[in-house]
């Protein structure tokens, strides 16, 4: 998992807007169940063409390649940024429009292989078709934005309707993520039955295994993943109770949710917001961002003035930032 920029400080909108919210939507956009072969990119062969272990070899790789493509197009998708102007939104969409056309030609390159199983054909066809409506839907939203910023020099105003905006935009796609993830594990539990080797979604980076994530040690390493049984609260150095960081806690005008399940919800005053899920581990806090604005990166904070209102957080590397939080009320 790779170290992003500094949380916490939303991105300024002389140059990142709330938009990067939904940019990792587009990474998980696969209508579930969609079998479609008549689109010209089915697979050239089939298992009868040279029998279980030519589809097996052939799927095996294919899945190798998809998922390559999937996890280049992820990372490039995480650089993108604009200007809070129209032609910086202009030359956003331009970078959307180019990497999605390189990401389709991609994939349809790897479902020209032969003899794939029609399961795996399946999936990637759907993804290719739902990019198609998800940019549809992506452009009308940042025209609508445009048009906003155009519109008003009133900055409340444009952060009122902008919200407005992205929240009828996210709506819009808002079952896309749920449906993916029901698919692709779907196709992962059923490849692996057939084939007798391992198809993981957590080969996407996007739903990569953190390390330590699951892990259920108690008292020795001190870690915290949610219902387990740490205890001590304590900021001089002895173990800390994870459970006395599960709660909503406010840091200025931003606002953080941790649950006792290890999910973890981050909502900055600019609208902009990250999802993902926490962890303490040696007495530190780390934080995993999955979905909308840093999605990919993973953030290490050192922890300290523990008490049941409150604790201190600072990033173990440059710049070192610190953020006070308080118990907010639920």
């Amino acid at each position: 998992m790779a170290e992003g920029t500094v949380p916490g400080l939303p991105p300024n909108t002389s140059n990142k807007v709330m938009v990067r919210n939904i940019i990792t939507g587009v990474i998980t956009t696969v209508v579930g169940g969609t079998t479609i072969y008549f689109l010209g990119f089915h697979n050239s062969g089939g298992s009868g063409d040279g029998g279980f272990l030519v589809t097996k070899d052939a799927t095996m790789n294919t899945w190798k390649s998809y998922v390559s493509a999937e996890n280049v197009f992820y990372k490039n998708f995480g650089t993108f940024g604009f200007e809070n102007t129209k032609e910086g939104i202009d030359r956003y969409q331009n970078s959307i429009t180019e990497e999605l056309d390189r990401f389709n030609s991609a994939v349809k390159r790897i479902l020209d292989t032969k003899n794939i199983d029609p399961t795996l054909s399946s999936l990637m066809v759907s993804r290719l078709v739902t990019n198609k409506n998800w940019v549809t839907k992506h452009k009308k939203y940042l025209d609508k934005y445009k048009e906003i910023i155009i519109s008003s020099a009133d900055q409340e105003e444009i952060k009122r309707r902008s919200n407005e905006a992205l929240q009828a935009f996210q709506n819009d796609v808002k079952d896309i993520n749920q449906r993916f993830i029901n698919e692709i594990d779907d196709v992962c539990k059923t490849l692996t039955a057939k084939y007798s080797y391992t198809f993981s979604m957590t080969d996407l980076l996007i739903y990569k295994q953190q390390p330590n994530q699951n892990n259920n040690n108690t008292n020795t390493d001190n870690t915290y993943t949610g219902n387990n049984n740490n205890s001590g609260i304590s900021s001089g150095g002895t173990m800390i109770d994870g459970k006395a960081l599960v709660g909503k806690w406010s840091s200025g005008t931003n606002t953080l949710y941790q649950y006792e399940d290890g999910k973890m919800y981050y909502y900055y005053s600019n609208g902009d917001s990250t999802y993902g899920s926490w962890q303490l581990y040696n007495n530190q806090l780390y934080h995993y961002y999955s979905q909308y604005y840093g999605a990919g990166y993973r953030y290490v904070y050192n922890l300290s003035n523990i008490t049941h209102n409150g604790f201190s957080i600072a990033l173990v590397d440059s710049p070192f930032n610190r953020f006070d939080f308080i118990r907010a009320i639920q």
